[in-house]
């Protein structure tokens, strides 16, 4: 949800072409008014994303959610993490700067080994010819905004609707009883995140210390 609302703000003053996509990302980053904020929440949540996931991926190999009934989830569960990704490499080149642009080259350039000769047809298909230019930004743009999005939220209904299906897996002996979401459960994630987000309180001392400091 983070990141379709920002990206949608990013989309609103980002320009797709290999002529002023590095700029408007300029623009975007060091003249308008929070966006900073928004492409570095739009950034960072995206890193965090995909290292949630993997945790999420260990969790369901631990608890054996992977096994029958559940086999068809697990396997929705790898598509959904190889669309991340794809998310995340796609969204890589998008500012369209040399970091950007060298690392979907080494990406692509993976593309073209796979073997029985579609290596190199794939990747034409993807570059959008023999070089990286505007055709390949925009590709990239389409799939980052377009493409990627929709299935991301196709295959998330199918997973939503097989996990409510089978239910939740859980070792056994079963410890606690069932509880509901609202509220027990809202209000234990509400108090773990108001433990985390709470900073110790500075004593008084040393708050009047680092004043006088600061006056001086």
């Amino acid at each position: 949800a983070v990141q379709v609302v920002t990206g949608v703000f990013l989309w609103m003053q980002y320009a797709p072409s290999a002529q002023t996509a590095w700029e408007s990302v300029y623009f975007i980053q060091y003249q308008t008014q929070g966006g900073w904020l928004l492409r570095g929440v739009h950034h960072f949540t995206a890193q965090a994303m995909v290292v949630l996931l993997v945790l999420h991926m260990l969790q369901v190999v631990i608890d054996g959610a992977y096994r029958a009934p559940r086999e068809v989830n697990f396997w929705l569960g790898l598509v959904l993490m190889q669309i991340v990704l794809a998310l995340s490499l796609t969204g890589y080149l998008l500012p369209w700067d040399q970091k950007g642009y060298w690392a979907t080259a080494v990406a692509t350039n993976l593309l073209g080994l796979v073997p029985m000769g579609l290596g190199e047809p794939l990747q034409k298909l993807v570059v959008g010819g023999p070089a990286y230019g505007h055709h390949t930004l925009t590709r990239f743009f389409a799939l980052h905004a377009g493409v990627l999005p929709a299935l991301l939220i196709f295959f998330l209904v199918l997973h939503v609707y097989m996990f409510r299906r089978h239910g939740i897996t859980h070792k056994l002996p079963v410890k606690y009883q069932d509880g509901t979401f609202w509220p027990d459960q809202v209000l234990k994630d509400a108090v773990a995140c108001l433990a985390v987000t709470v900073h110790r309180p500075v004593r008084r001392g040393a708050l009047a210390g680092r004043l006088v400091r600061g006056l001086h």
